[in-house]
């Protein structure tokens, strides 16, 4: 119940092993933001932004990173889409972050 209250993430989801996974689906060259937590006794959902090469073929990323996260108890993902340009490569740090001069303190990455 604590951790419905708290909406803090389970203990069976290991967050690290998410990333690792869903970098490692052909097309997808960074992941980032990736929160997960307990909505009630029954649901676990997450959100998660996602970074590819091609638009064209996100819907088909979108689908596995689905089932993936299926596979691990999860059965509602948001799935934020990105886009980079072929031969550049995200380091998964603050693509979201805002970017206004009074955050910059709360910012992972400075």
């Amino acid at each position: 119940m604590v951790t419905i209250v708290m909406q803090s993430a389970p203990q069976s989801i290991d967050p690290s092993s998410l990333y690792q996974n869903i970098l490692s689906i052909k097309g997808v060259i960074g992941v980032h933001d990736i929160h997960v937590w307990q909505l009630d006794e029954q649901r676990i959902i997450a959100t998660v932004h996602v970074v590819c090469r091609n638009r064209a073929k996100f819907k088909s990323i979108s689908n596995q990173i689905q089932k993936l996260m299926h596979n691990h108890g999860v059965h509602a993902t948001t799935i934020q889409p990105e886009y980079e340009a072929e031969g550049i490569e995200d380091d998964g740090n603050c693509r979201s972050a805002c970017i206004s001069p009074e955050c910059a303190e709360y910012r992972c990455c400075k």
